[in-house]
C-alpha cells in the first residue's frame, strides 16, 4: 500500500464581455483554487485488483457565475469529501470496475448577494457512482464471449444558486455482450459487439442548462453495435 498527500494552487484567467458596444472587456480577477488530497492506494490479487481512497478539500475564489444571461458576478466556493475506486480482475474471468464519490460543495462567499452563502453549487450532486462488471468465457464453446452489466447514478442537482429547485436523483443501467474469434486459423481477430445504454429506457436530468436554466434530459435507450478486426 502506498500513501500519498498532494496540494496544488492552480489560476483560471476570467473575462466579462458586456458585448459589442464595450471595445474592451472587462478584466476581472482570476479565478483561483487552492486542493489538498491525502489517501491510500493498494493492489491486491498479485497487483490485478487496484483500489484506492481519498478525502480532498478544494477552495476557490473569484468564481464567475451566471444568472440567466445577464448577471455574471463572482463567488467563492468550497469541496470537501471522499472518494474510493476499485479497478482490475477478481478471477481471470470477472473484471470490476466501481467508483463513488461524495462531497458537499457549497458557496462561502458571495459578494452580489448573501442568500447564496451555503447553498449547494448548481449541477454538482453530492453522491455520483458508476458500477461495472464483466465476465469472459475463456474455454469450451462459449470460449471468446464476453458478458457485461453495469449502473450509474447521482443524487439530486441543484437547478439554480438558490436552491429553490432540484434535479431529481437518478439510476441508469447498461448491458452488452461481444464475441471474439478468428475467421481462420492465424487470421486477424474479430469482435463482435453489442450494448444497449439505459437498459430500462429511464427517464433523467443529468444537469441544467447554467445560463437559462434550461434542464438536459438523459439520453433514452440506445443500442450500439461495433466490429473491431486486429491484424
Amino acid at each position: 500500500a502506498v500513501v500519498y498527500a498532494d496540494y496544488r494552487n492552480t489560476f483560471k484567467p476570467a473575462a466579462l464581455d458586456f458585448g459589442p458596444d464595450v471595445p474592451t472587456p472587462n478584466i476581472l480577477d482570476p479565478e483561483s483554487a487552492r486542493s489538498y488530497e491525502g489517501g491510500i492506494k493498494a493492489k491486491f490479487l498479485d497487483g490485478k485488483l487496484l483500489a484506492q481512497a481519498s478525502v480532498f478539500r478544494i477552495d476557490k475564489t473569484n468564481v464567475q457565475t451566471l444568472i440567466g444571461s445577464a448577471l455574471t458576478f463572482q463567488q467563492a466556493q468550497r469541496s470537501e469529501g471522499v472518494a474510493l475506486s476499485l479497478l482490475g480482475k477478481i478471477t481471470p474471468n470477472v473484471d470490476v470496475n466501481v467508483a463513488y464519490s461524495h462531497q458537499r460543495v457549497w458557496v462561502t462567499d458571495d459578494i452580489a448577494a448573501n442568500n447564496t452563502i451555503g447553498k449547494q453549487v448548481v449541477n454538482v450532486p453530492s453522491d455520483i457512482f458508476a458500477l461495472f462488471g464483466a465476465y469472459h468465457f475463456m474455454d469450451g464453446a462459449l470460449d471468446g464471449l464476453t458478458v457485461s452489466a453495469g449502473l450509474s447514478g447521482a443524487t439530486r442537482n441543484a437547478v439554480d444558486s438558490k436552491n429553490t429547485f432540484f434535479l431529481p436523483s437518478y439510476v441508469i443501467a447498461n448491458a452488452g455482450v461481444s464475441y471474439s474469434f478468428k475467421p481462420q486459423p492465424g487470421g486477424p481477430l474479430t469482435t463482435l459487439s453489442f450494448k444497449v445504454n439505459n437498459l430500462f429506457d429511464t427517464t433523467y436530468y443529468p444537469s441544467s442548462g447554467s445560463k437559462t436554466n434550461w434542464i438536459t434530459v438523459g439520453d433514452p435507450r440506445t443500442f450500439l453495435f461495433s466490429m473491431k478486426v486486429s491484424l
